[in-house]
């Protein structure tokens, strides 16, 4: 910094409190207000280096008689926080630590200026007058202009009257108002998953072992009854394929799986009868007779299937089913409602 550069007021609090940190004087600032200690730590980083001219004009101001003093550079907020670590608070070290890191915290009136006009009007006509005019002061004119057009004409003049009554209103208030409209009507965060919860664990458990999908199942009911009727309503197996397959789209989903891995599915599901048997009988009447007989073939082949292998085969095919539905090659069959029926 030059010496004909020119201070503020507050470059020349950091100067003076560096000069008495320098000097082992035994300052604390825990008993300041947070915002003070922050600022005075931000500015005590930005000091680049000041020649001994500058300093004694500084420090006339505040002492009046000193002996000339240079000063090398800050090191950066790192540094000077370090430095003042037995002077700070440690909520507020923590917290100059965390902007030296990531940069200096959001202004929440950059918020509130990205608001569009819709936004805008209800909340000048909710807030009280002296708000809604420290809103209008901090809005670009373009902004501005229209949204107090937008509001009812008493409600306008009284916010437009009350910019008038706001120039001694301290720049900390108006911190204050910003952060707490932007807290107040901050927009719903989008969600990473939109899709509903159960709609999620209801695919992962389609992929799932039939003992891993009743084990959280029996988990959900316990927990949560509604949550797990929801999952249940999500869930595909094998079972469920004469009620969502449409037979044309059989031969569809066959292609999509490896022999081997068909074969120990059906024989598996043969094997274990009821739903399974029904879900293998539809499977059949769907395909052509020669294609029939030559699964047939495959499956009497197979012999018998080991529970842990059936299983994973089975879910291979509800994954083969997914993945034509997921690339629009099939359309799952709505299940009817009670009801529908």
């Amino acid at each position: 910094m030059s010496e004909t550069a020119a201070l503020t007021r507050r470059s020349k609090a950091a100067l003076i409190l560096r000069l008495l940190v320098g000097d082992g004087q035994g300052l604390s600032l825990a008993e300041m207000p947070e915002e003070t200690q922050i600022t005075l730590a931000r500015e005590m980083g930005k000091l680049g280096s000041i020649d001994k001219t500058t300093v004694d004009r500084v420090v006339d101001e505040f002492a009046g008689q000193l002996e000339k003093v240079g000063l090398g550079p800050a090191g950066g907020v790192s540094k000077v926080i370090d430095g003042l670590a037995d002077l700070l608070s440690p909520e507020v070290a923590a917290k100059m630590r965390d902007e030296a890191r990531n940069g200096p915290p959001p202004d929440p009136w950059d918020y509130v200026r990205s608001l569009d006009l819709p936004e805008l009007k209800p909340i000048m006509e909710t807030e009280t007058v002296e708000t809604s005019a420290v809103i209008l002061s901090r809005l670009p004119v373009a902004k501005a202009a229209p949204l107090l057009g937008l509001l009812p004409g008493e409600k306008a003049r009284r916010i437009a009257f009350g910019v008038s009554q706001i120039g001694a209103i301290a720049p900390q208030t108006v911190a204050i108002i910003g952060a707490a409209l932007a807290r107040a009507y901050t927009r719903p965060a989008q969600s990473a998953f939109p899709d509903d919860p159960s709609e999620r664990i209801g695919e992962i458990l389609n992929a799932a072992t039939a003992s891993t999908r009743d084990d959280l199942l029996a988990d959900f009911a316990s927990n949560d009854p509604a949550f797990a009727d929801r999952v249940r309503k999500a869930i595909f197996t094998f079972a469920d394929i004469p009620l969502r397959i449409a037979g044309p789209d059989i031969s569809k989903i066959l292609r999509g799986i490896d022999g081997r891995e068909l074969a120990t599915a059906l024989a598996f599901a043969t094997a274990t009868g009821g739903a399974d048997q029904e879900a293998v009988d539809y499977i059949f009447a769907n395909l052509s007779q020669r294609m029939g007989e030559q699964i047939r073939e495959e499956v009497k082949d197979r012999g018998k299937v080991r529970k842990a292998d059936g299983e994973a085969a089975q879910s291979a095919f509800v994954a083969a089913i997914r993945a034509a539905v997921d690339a629009g090659e099939i359309v799952l069959v709505e299940e009817e409602t009670e009801e529908e029926t």
